[in-house]
């Protein structure tokens, strides 16, 4: 029992050290997964706003001098056409309708979008809070490559998802 309340410790440590920005945003992508669960009818443009978001944090990171190196850039931009190609043939099947005098288009109810955000978000927070807790040099390397490749895979995913309904919609008549 003395454990349980030493790991509980721990977390309310953890979590009481986290920004308050990053519960604002974790509010703010659940809250997109749970509306992802039922089927709607968005703006085109809109199916982009969170490869978009996510492909910001990256990029920030490498403008900020976090992550610069050409290596680490090559390698998130190849996980990443590595995940838009999954992210394209995993919704390949998926059936849209589109309404190109409004340009908007209906995506059926799905719970991909909310698993992949917590997934996204979890992994971010994990290897953010390791990174800055992390005294070993190497360990924070092999962290910051799980980090980059996770964060391209699932970026990806997300850009081949919209960019896969941009086809579709491009294609109806």
């Amino acid at each position: 029992m003395n454990k349980f309340f030493e790991i509980t410790n721990i977390i309310f440590e953890i979590l009481k050290g986290t920004p308050w920005w990053v519960y604002v945003l974790l509010l703010y992508v659940v809250i997109r997964g749970i509306i992802a669960l039922k089927t709607r009818i968005v703006s085109i443009n809109k199916i982009f706003i969170l490869p978009a978001i996510f492909m910001g944090m990256r990029v920030y990171n490498f403008i900020s001098g976090k992550d610069y190196a050409f290596i680490h850039i090559s390698a998130w931009v190849a996980v990443l056409l590595i995940g838009a190609v999954i992210g394209w043939f995993a919704f390949e099947n998926i059936k849209i309708k589109a309404d190109k005098k409004h340009s908007l288009i209906e995506i059926p109810g799905t719970k991909f979008t909310l698993i992949f955000i917590l997934l996204f978000f979890s992994i971010k927070y994990y290897f953010g809070y390791t990174m800055i807790t992390s005294v070993d040099l190497q360990q924070k390397m092999f962290f910051f490559m799980i980090d980059l490749i996770s964060s391209g895979i699932i970026t990806g995913l997300f850009l081949g998802r919209s960019l896969g309904f941009l086809y579709k919609y491009k294609r109806v008549k």
